[in-house]
C-alpha cells in the first residue's frame, strides 16, 4: 500500500512537472516575428564590379510586450530577381506594437547580375520581396524569428 502511495506520488509530480514545461512553451509561442517592409532603395555609389545601397526599412513589433531585436539577416529580390543577402548587426529594442525605421548598407555585385537587374536599378520603382531572419531575444536567450514580406518600393530615396 506504501507503494502505491509512493507511486501515485511520483505521478502526480511528473503531471506538474508536466504542466509547468507546457505552460513555458505555451508563453515561447505567442511569440509572433515582427514585420519588415522595405521602404526604399538608394543607389549609392556606383563602382566598376558592383554597387552601394542603402535599404530602409520598416519594422512593426506584433507582439504587446516589449521586443529587442538583436540583429538581422535578409535576402533581396528585386523584381524577381535575386540581388543578394544583406545584414543588419546593430540592436533594435521595440515596444509593444511599437515600430522603428533602419537603414542597411547592401553591396550588390554586378558581375553576378543579369543585364535587367541594372535596368531596373534605374527605374523609379520596382516589386521588392525581403525574407529571412530577425534574431530577438527572448527570455535570457535568442530566438529566431523568420519574415518574408514583398512590396512596390520607391527606388528615388
Amino acid at each position: 500500500m506504501k507503494s502505491l502511495k509512493t507511486g501515485m506520488r511520483r505521478i502526480a509530480g511528473m503531471g506538474c512537472l508536466w504542466v509547468a514545461a507546457a505552460a513555458m512553451l505555451g508563453g515561447c509561442a505567442t511569440l509572433k516575428p515582427p514585420q519588415l517592409f522595405v521602404e526604399g532603395l538608394k543607389v549609392d555609389k556606383l563602382h566598376v564590379t558592383g554597387v552601394s545601397m542603402d535599404v530602409r526599412f520598416r519594422i512593426h513589433n506584433t507582439n504587446p510586450e516589449p521586443l529587442e531585436i538583436e540583429n538581422l539577416e535578409y535576402q533581396l529580390d528585386l523584381n524577381g530577381v535575386r540581388l543578394g543577402r544583406g545584414y543588419y548587426g546593430e540592436p533594435v529594442p521595440l515596444r509593444g506594437f511599437a515600430e522603428a525605421v533602419i537603414v542597411s548598407r547592401f553591396h550588390l555585385n554586378m558581375l553576378n547580375l543579369p543585364a535587367g537587374v541594372q535596368e531596373v536599378l534605374s527605374s523609379d520603382r520596382a516589386r521588392a520581396r525581403v525574407r529571412g531572419t530577425f534574431h530577438a531575444k527572448k527570455d535570457g536567450g535568442l530566438r529566431k524569428l523568420r519574415f518574408s514580406t514583398e512590396a512596390e518600393v520607391d527606388l528615388r530615396n
